[in-house]
């Protein structure tokens, strides 16, 4: 049964493109008949022979996974407009040259919205203008045809990509851009101080994954003798450049080699190099300078758009700072202020030199919120320039900074980590000042090593259990501090790329673990020591 038409339509209708629809809602077709002349099914056994010409077809998931099946998915463009983010549609869909996906706003349940549709419409646009970019090439001989149309089809992919989008359809990209030159292995690496950090990979069925998080660039395969001079690297299994010291162990050290050719292309932005783009496991003799131009391209288009979502979290935690300032400004300036201008009218009446003291100590509590708000919403997650320290140096560096009149802190030999010094003391002087004011002057403190990074623990009054899931969030207080140290102390340890949990001490008191620490050379055993270990204790800049 052929398609039918739901209405009728002039000989001097004017809208642009003909769609098929199939399996959608009223609400949806209605949207969509004001931009194109649509003819719709109720599912894809009545779609008979899809007919060549239409513009775009538009379907359901259901619909979708049908035609799969079916083995039946048209030549014309397919868009599914779908309820659910089931990863198996989204990999079916990113395989198949012409085909996108469109989200509804809020998944199932939500109601249809204005932003959703405008999606569609863009979605359908880029369908069919990459259907008129294939009827419309010339036929020249092109030496890599399948990566062309593949890094046209990421392009579409990713600049059509909502937020939650990006890293699936990056790791899409990979796996297509990989399999166009007849590899089996893509992944991508941020680079920044001096590092290569894995971010996004895909790899073939049999092969594993690359073993490794992050790696000094200096020893990763090719970088000092091309990419960092922003040249391509490529060398085959079984080749060892002696010059460079052997490529094919460097290669094996890092998981890559064992089969085909490597290849890693520097992602240059503004000048600057951003990442690297690796394929692994192709066969030898498939990379022209014109497949080399169109594999850089897919890398500036991921490094491009990686920047972009970057960009808009960056400004989501603006606002989210922005927000937190207005919050503590209206509430948690207002009793001091209130104390003051009740004070000052106390003082002209009365001359009560009490009322003075009263004022100036509103006043000195109004500034030292406001200076643990300027370091909330400015400093604390910026981290400057990353060091190799002692946690203990740091410990005992902010122990000195901390008034501690009758406390006991116990530091013990933690290990050694990347981080910004001044930044993490400042997260400690936070934890052990928290101790103190809830645990008394008596209070003791012990800083010690745990599996996977470090714990504060004291044996003060603790705090209850339903109170551990609130103590990091803003202006929340158990006594009279601001409420934003240890949100302060949070933000330190995240922006480290670590995590903090608040739980209870053996015996009673506050324990706050940090995890997911990465220690140099091996931990606790080559803490400090010696001269190394003075030195260290003022690295930063205290």
């Amino acid at each position: 049964m052929q398609p039918q038409s739901r209405g009728e339509r002039s000989s001097g209708d004017r809208r642009a493109g003909r769609l098929l629809s199939v399996a959608l809602e009223d609400d949806i077709e209605d949207a969509l008949r004001d931009r194109y002349r649509v003819e719709t099914a109720d599912s894809s056994a009545e779609l008979g022979t899809i007919d060549p010409d239409a513009d775009c077809l538009v379907v359901d998931a259901e619909t979708f996974r049908a035609l799969c099946a079916d083995d039946a998915v048209p030549s014309a463009p397919v868009v599914v407009f779908s309820d659910t983010a089931d990863p198996a549609l989204m990999r079916a869909i990113a395989r198949r040259e012409g085909c996108d996906i469109v989200y509804r706003d809020g998944l199932a349940g939500a109601p249809r919205e204005a932003p959703e549709l405008e999606r569609l419409g863009e979605r359908i646009e880029a369908a069919r203008g990459g259907q008129r970019a294939g009827a419309d090439r010339d036929g020249t001989d092109d030496p890599s045809p399948d990566l062309r149309d593949t890094v046209l089809e990421t392009a579409r992919n990713l600049m059509g990509a909502a937020p939650d989008e990006v890293d699936t359809k990056i790791e899409w990209g990979l796996g297509s851009v990989a399999e166009a030159l007849g590899g089996t292995r893509g992944v991508v690496y941020a680079y920044d101080d001096d590092r290569l950090r894995v971010t996004h990979e895909w790899h073939a069925a049999g092969r594993d994954p690359v073993g490794h998080e992050a790696v000094r660039a200096e020893e990763f395969p090719g970088f000092a003798a091309a990419l960092s001079q922003f040249e391509t690297f490529r060398t085959a299994a079984g080749e060892e450049d002696r010059e460079e010291g052997s490529a094919a162990a460097s290669l094996e050290r890092f998981g890559y080699g064992s089969e085909g050719v490597f290849v890693a292309v520097p992602v240059v932005i503004d000048w600057a190099l951003s990442r690297v783009l690796v394929v692994d496991g192709a066969p030898a003799g498939r990379l022209s300078e014109r497949t080399e131009t169109r594999l850089r391209t897919a890398g500036e288009l991921i490094g491009r758009t990686l920047r972009r979502n970057d960009r808009r979290r960056e400004i989501e935690r603006q606002n989210e700072r922005l927000e937190r300032f207005a919050s503590v400004i209206s509430h948690d300036l207002q009793n001091p202020l209130n104390v003051i201008t009740g004070f000052a009218e106390l003082a002209r009446e009365s001359d009560d030199p009490a009322a003075i003291d009263r004022i100036e100590a509103a006043a000195e509590r109004m500034e030292t919120i406001l200076e643990d708000l300027r370091t909330l919403t400015r400093e604390a997650e910026d981290l400057g320039e990353l060091e190799e320290v002692p946690v203990s140096a740091v410990a005992k560096r902010a122990n000195r900074a901390v008034e501690t009149p009758g406390a006991t802190v116990e530091i013990g030999e933690i290990g050694r980590v990347e981080t910004d010094p001044s930044r993490l003391r400042q997260a400690f002087e936070n934890l052990l000042r928290n101790a103190v004011e809830h645990g008394g002057s008596d209070v003791t403190v012990r800083v010690e090593r745990i599996e996977g990074g470090f714990a504060f623990v004291d044996d003060g009054a603790g705090f209850s259990p339903e109170d551990r899931g609130q103590v990091f969030n803003d202006g929340y207080t158990g006594g009279d501090g601001t409420g934003l140290g240890l949100a302060i102390v949070r933000t330190v340890i995240e922006a480290h790329g670590w995590a903090i949990a608040a739980t209870e001490a053996e015996g009673g008191g506050a324990r706050f673990e940090i995890t997911g620490v990465g220690f140099e050379g091996g931990g606790a055993g080559n803490e400090s020591g010696g001269e190394r270990g003075d030195a260290d204790e003022t690295a930063d800049g205290g």
